[in-house]
């Protein structure tokens, strides 16, 4: 019996703990991942890292592998791949399954500012606070790097790459998951009056709104996109009935 090949599209701490509850000896894994940056750790699988090129390269890349499902266990804000899979998986006939944390739900403790995008969550935080903790990633940073209207607290993964440097702010290198009381003593320690966040819905990363709801300051938080339609799960357990059925077909 040929084993059954499966693409993940990782990157996130989901993503890895599906490959520990889907491992079988029946299923060949292969974990993707874009390469922006260096990953710790990586699960036991194959490991792919860069991009497709587009859904007609991930297309051409499905069935030259033989590949028999897809799992987009991306970040939730990863709309491109996301897309790509989606089409990719259409063109080639192969079932596609989206695994992703549950988002954050807005509590009474909690003082939210909802926006759409990165951009939206820059203007809405001008005249709330000073100095502004950005948690959002490398995107967009360039929007930051150029404006002086607050103090642009930036936190990124260590890399190697050139980044602009910023008119007003810093840049700070840190690795998650991180807990509460981190979190609290750099809010105070730096004097940071308002956080902009992703509604990522991650364990790993919830302990600044945490903080944040201890310290009475407000998030602005950039609410997900859209439902993408994709069949979607929030436990790698899931997915593993969810092979057992494409297994017993």
């Amino acid at each position: 019996m040929v084993n059954l090949k499966i693409l993940i599209l990782g990157g996130t701490s989901l993503a890895k703990k599906c490959v520990a509850e889907i491992q079988s000896p029946d299923i060949d894994i292969v974990y993707s991942l874009a390469g922006r940056t260096t990953p710790r750790s990586l699960p036991d699988a194959e490991i792919r890292i860069g991009g497709f090129g587009g859904f007609k390269a991930m297309k051409e890349y499905l069935v030259a592998e033989k590949i028999a499902a897809v799992i987009d266990a991306t970040h939730a804000f990863a709309e491109e791949i996301t897309r790509n899979a989606q089409q990719a998986c259409h063109d080639a006939h192969l079932p596609l399954l989206r695994l992703e944390e549950p988002a954050w739900q807005e509590t009474e403790k909690d003082n939210w500012i909802h926006v759409g995008n990165i951009f939206a969550a820059k203007e809405a935080v001008i005249g709330v606070s000073g100095k502004v903790l950005v948690t959002t990633g490398r995107q967009a940073i360039e929007e930051y790097a150029q404006d002086e209207r607050c103090h642009w607290l930036i936190r990124i993964v260590p890399t190697d790459d050139d980044l602009p440097v910023l008119k007003r702010g810093q840049y700070i290198h840190d690795h998650g998951p991180f807990n509460v009381s981190d979190e609290r003593k750099l809010i105070q320690d730096l004097g940071i009056e308002a956080i902009i966040s992703k509604n990522a819905g991650s364990a790993a990363t919830y302990a600044k709104i945490e903080a944040a709801q201890a310290l009475k300051i407000p998030v602005i938080m950039i609410d997900r996109p859209a439902p993408s339609g994709i069949e979607t799960v929030s436990r790698p357990v899931e997915v593993t009935t969810w092979l057992k059925a494409i297994l017993d077909q």
